[in-house]
């Protein structure tokens, strides 16, 4: 994306340049700057897909009423190319930025803000299907149970790790090896919505507190351990304690089996960050691996596969 653009967008909106404009490299599917005009702060964003600055219009606005802090919309185009739109600035790092530095009590009190926003999204409708949907309307993404888009998840992983021939896709074959455990749990997952991408990123904390949730280009209906799980998986890939995540599964009180479901989506998250070694996206670069990243994650994935090996062997 060229600065041009960008300073065409704000003199459209703005009727001025930008007096700064700091791209931030954060999700795959766009692109997002912060931008500077007049003292005030702003995030643009844009995307060449029509369906995901609408989605993030449409969520903004359904999301007004819950008090939840996220963004506020600005200014919005999405009938013309690119597409975009603008929100408020809310200030904070990414959890994953800022882990490091905080303790173990501004860990659980995170956990606890985020829990009780992902209880305050569930008092939305549920949907009549499931999946990652741009709004209620949308039946391109809308799955017709939950366990098809876990084997659409895992789909994608396949096909990403087949083209970019860095891991084995017996990996693959592996993790769908559980899918008939888990059958039954799957169809009673109800189509509940969830911040699903709300982990290590997209989670803004400022002063060891959450100060916003961002980038919500859809919302999920499905199981919300799915969330719990991809934060686990980063939270390893990141060599970092997972003592956030266990103050979060407590607040979510697991039966076993979700305790087992848990541990299959992390494998399921984990070959999905396999899949991602080798891609581009929206970045200049491919996103790359060494040995020594990639033993790692085949470390990750063997131990929870042996973990649900026993359990499910047990049965």
């Amino acid at each position: 994306m060229n600065e041009t653009v960008i300073r065409n967008i704000c003199l459209e909106e703005f009727n001025a340049l930008p007096d700064s404009v700091k791209r931030n490299r954060v999700g795959i599917a766009a692109y997002v700057y912060t931008i500077e005009i007049n003292d005030a702060k702003y995030v643009l964003k844009i995307s060449e897909t029509k369906e995901l600055i609408d989605g993030s219009i449409y969520w903004l606005k359904k999301l007004e009423s819950l008090a939840l802090p996220i963004p506020k919309i600005v200014s919005a185009n999405s009938g013309t190319s690119p597409c975009y739109f603008i929100m408020s600035y809310i200030p904070g790092r990414d959890l994953g930025l800022a882990y490091d530095g905080l303790s173990n009590e501004q860990k659980k009190t995170i956990a606890h803000e985020l829990h009780r926003h992902q209880n305050a999204l569930r008092t939305l409708p549920v949907a009549k299907g499931y999946g990652f949907l741009h709004s209620y309307e949308d039946q391109d993404n809308l799955k017709k149970s939950w366990r098809d888009v876990v084997e659409n998840h895992i789909g994608r992983s396949e096909r990403r790790i087949a083209e970019n021939k860095i891991f084995s896709t017996d990996y693959i074959r592996r993790v769908r090896s559980f899918l008939p455990y888990f059958s039954g749990y799957f169809d009673g997952i109800k189509p509940e919505p969830f911040f699903d991408d709300a982990t290590t990123k997209n989670v803004l904390i400022e002063q060891g507190r959450l100060s916003g949730i961002i980038d919500l280009d859809w919302i999920c209906f499905g199981d919300r351990l799915y969330a719990l799980a991809l934060t686990t998986m980063s939270l390893l890939c990141m060599h970092a304690d997972l003592e956030y995540v266990e103050y979060w599964k407590e607040l979510e009180k697991p039966c076993e089996i979700q305790e087992q479901a848990l541990v299959f989506y992390i494998l399921v998250f984990c070959i999905d960050f396999m899949a991602e070694k080798g891609m581009r996206f929206n970045m200049d670069e491919e996103i790359k691996i060494n040995n020594e990243e990639k033993a790692f994650l085949e470390n990750v994935f063997e131990s929870y596969y042996k973990t649900l090996q026993q359990i499910t062997a047990s049965i």
